[in-house]
Formats: C-alpha cells, structure tokens, sequence
C-alpha cells in the first residue's frame, strides 16, 4: 500500500513536471553580471476570455524575485502595464530589462495617430443619461495627416506619473491596484486591426469628399492627400467584442461629412449605431436599439427607426444630425 502511495507520488510529480515544461521557458543567466546564475521563467496561462504572459525572475544571488505579467481581457487592443517598485531600483535595471525583452513588443518613443485618437477619447468621453436619442459623445479632436496612412504594428511607449495615473485601469496588470508605481508601459496590441494580411484595409464608403476605410476593429477617412482615425473599437471607450478575433466595424454609410455605423459586440448581439462628423470627429452612439431587419443603414433610407420605451419612433436623417449637432 506504502509503496502505491510513492509510485502515485512519482507519477503525478512527472506529469506535472512534463506539464510545466510544455507550457514554461526557462533561460539561466547571469543577467545582472554579479558572478552568479539568475533564473528567468516564462509561461502563458489563460482562459476563454482573458490571458497573458508571466515573466519572473530569480536572483541567484539572494533568490529575490522580480515579476510581470500581461494577463489581461482579450477584449483589450492596449494595455497598461505597472511597473513593481522594486524593478525600478537601479540595482535591479538589467532584470527589468531582461525581462521587456522577454515580455514587451517593439518600443515606439510615442502614439502613432490610431494610439492617439484612443488616448484623446478617453480624455473626452461623456456618457449621457438623461438624453433619450444618444447615451455617449466622444470628441477626441484629433487633425488630419499629410501623407498616406499607415495600420501600426505592435509597440509600447513608456508611461509615468500623472499620465499613467490617467490610463490606470481596473485590467491593468502586474498587481498595480496594490503597487502605487508611477511608471509603467502602455502596449498597443495593433495586429488586431488586420484581417488576413498586415496590409488589409477596406473601402467601406465614399462620396466626392471623403473615402472612408475600416480594419476590423478601426475607421479611417482620408481626404485628398490627408488621413484621419475616426474610430477604434476600444473596450475602455467605445466597448469592444469580448475577443478581438472577432470584427467590430459593420456596414458604413457616408452622408456628406458624416458617416453612420455599426458595431458589433458580439457574442452578445448588440449592435449599437453611431454617427461621427468626419471634420471634428466628434461622434456619438445612440440610446435606443434598431431593428436590423429594417438596414437602416441602406443609402436609399431617409430615416431611421427607433424603438424608445413609448414605442417605434421614426427620425429623419436630418433631425438626427441636427440633434447630434447640438450635443
């Protein structure tokens, strides 16, 4: 019986060993050059809406441990990282850094313009409750490019003090709603925008002004010569499917200077309408639902159907922009 309950023991240590080394990297280095070995341990872990990489390092020297860790929502296409207190100590840099090369994308020195729209609409985003026809208007101000656009790859820039204060939030990793750090990084996880290669961009309206572009998850207008972002579905803004595999950007439609547009947030069906004004880039997403069935985003369509707790109420195209206007 005593000899069962040792061979089980051996067992399950093997599977569990064999388990370990199929999911973890281990690399052995004297990161810091003090003469002795450090111990660098990477996995992943995750489930069927959230994940991320762990990065932990052992000091050799007084098997001290220093850790970062991306799990985040896999609705997220940026995330802000914290960096612990103790790996910003001189002493410990070449473990901080050993453990960005492991950890982090290509460092960027600031926002492309699709990072920057996100930032300024978060900074000027207003959420209405009292308004029966909108519930958010979002004004991020951001001009118009010269030059052709240009969908990013990943990236991260450096974050600190007031800044990273701002873009603190509930899913940002390496324990920070216990570790009060001032630095951090933000990371732009960009490939989300491509569909099947990294040069995918679709024509999704146009008039005699204006062409207007989608990715999956983004809107760009260009004009003559100039380029602008329009739109990014961001989990902390504008909400964002549960998974990024999935499209967020539906059909588009173009009215003079504005556009009206679905998004998708799946799985849960929800397809919310918004309307943006191409030259301020204000724009705003609407209370009420709309009945798919009805394409109120058909070019033939002079109104769009509503349905408000006193029933279906139909608005013009003009009222709507009228309306939007005056928010």
């Amino acid at each position: 019986m005593r000899l069962g309950i040792i061979l089980l023991g051996i067992s399950i240590t093997a599977f569990n060993f064999c388990w370990a080394q199929y999911d973890s990297t281990y690399i052995f280095k004297d990161f810091n050059k003090d003469g002795y070995t450090d111990t660098l341990l990477k996995f992943y872990q995750g489930g069927s809406g959230y994940g991320g990489t762990y990065i932990e390092i052992n000091s050799g020297i007084n098997d001290d441990i220093f850790a970062i860790e991306t799990d985040g929502c896999f609705c997220q296409i940026r995330q802000t990282l914290i960096i612990p207190t103790a790996l910003t100590k001189i002493a410990n840099i070449d473990f901080l850094e050993a453990i960005k090369n492991e950890l982090l994308p290509s460092y960027q020195s600031g926002p492309d313009p699709s990072l920057s729209w996100m930032l300024a609409a978060e900074l000027n985003d207003h959420q209405l409750t009292e308004d029966s026809l909108f519930a958010q208007i979002v004004n991020p101000q951001q001009p118009w490019i010269k030059g052709e656009f240009k969908i990013p790859g990943n990236y991260f820039i450096e974050m600190k003090g007031d800044l990273l204060g701002v873009y603190r939030h509930n899913h940002a990793a390496s324990g920070s709603s216990e570790i009060m750090n001032d630095e951090g990084f933000m990371i732009y996880y960009a490939h989300n925008h491509y569909a099947n290669k990294k040069d995918t961009l679709e024509l999704a309206a146009e008039n005699e002004t204006y062409k207007i572009y989608k990715t999956k998850h983004g809107i760009i207008a260009k004009k003559g010569t100039s380029y602008k972002w329009l739109f990014i579905s961001d989990v902390f803004v504008t909400g964002a499917p549960q998974k990024l595999r999935w499209s967020s950007i539906g059909k588009v439609r173009i009215i003079g200077k504005y556009i009206l547009f679905e998004q998708h947030l799946s799985p849960h069906f929800y397809s919310p309408i918004h309307i943006i004004n191409i030259e301020t880039g204000k724009f705003s997403r609407f209370t009420p639902l709309i009945n798919p069935a009805l394409d109120p985003l058909a070019n033939d369509t002079e109104s769009i159907l509503f349905t408000l707790d006193n029933g279906e109420v139909k608005y013009s195209i003009k009222s709507i922009i009228t309306a939007f206007e005056d928010q």
